[in-house]
């Protein structure tokens, strides 16, 4: 799914019909104050993929990779955030030590499962979130977006929506719920 689409429901959910014919590329009118939405949009989408993906869902990559001992993080797709898991070609799960310059673990030809942060996107590029989380993203951009352009109420609303739709993933889909702490 293209950033766009996410923005584009995120405008409707807000209000904002004419900036989401801009954001679907249908209108041009008032260019230079929808640039400036675009800018607004991207950032609450950048900024809620980060919250979901270091918080909540994470977003895991899997490679296989052939090693002799040591893999260095610079021959990987992205750079990690954390590794999931190193199996080898059985399906059984290697120890490793990660170090700054990279992974020692076994020899031979290993599958690599790692979770990563998410790049800066525009709006032709996919979303890096599992696409079966993208209501969670498009209310989560939504609720940021109306924080930043000052519809409070709105906010509110799209904020309990959001924080329930993450409760509901974690639960039933297996992300990450931090457990509760008293002060």
């Amino acid at each position: 799914m293209l950033v766009r689409e996410i923005l584009k429901q995120a405008c409707i959910l807000c209000g904002k019909f004419d900036i989401a014919k801009y954001i679907a590329g249908q209108s041009s009118e008032n260019y230079p104050l929808m640039l400036e939405e675009e800018k607004i949009l991207l950032q609450a989408f950048y900024t809620v993929e980060c919250e979901l993906a270091m918080e909540y869902l994470p977003i895991i990559i899997e490679e296989k990779i052939d090693s002799n001992g040591f893999i260095a993080l610079d021959i990987l797709q992205e750079r990690p955030l954390a590794i999931q898991s190193i199996m080898d070609s059985r399906n059984r799960k290697l120890p490793y030590t990660l170090t700054c310059e990279g992974i020692q673990t076994g020899i031979g030809s290993l599958k690599i499962k790692y979770s990563v942060y998410p790049k800066e996107k525009t709006l032709t590029e996919n979303i890096q979130i599992p696409m079966q989380y993208s209501r969670v993203l498009l209310l989560g951009v939504a609720a940021e977006y109306a924080m930043l352009s000052g519809q409070f109420a709105l906010f509110s609303l799209l904020d309990k929506k959001y924080r329930d739709a993450i409760s509901y993933a974690c639960r039933s889909k297996g992300g990450i719920i931090k457990m509760r702490r008293w002060v």
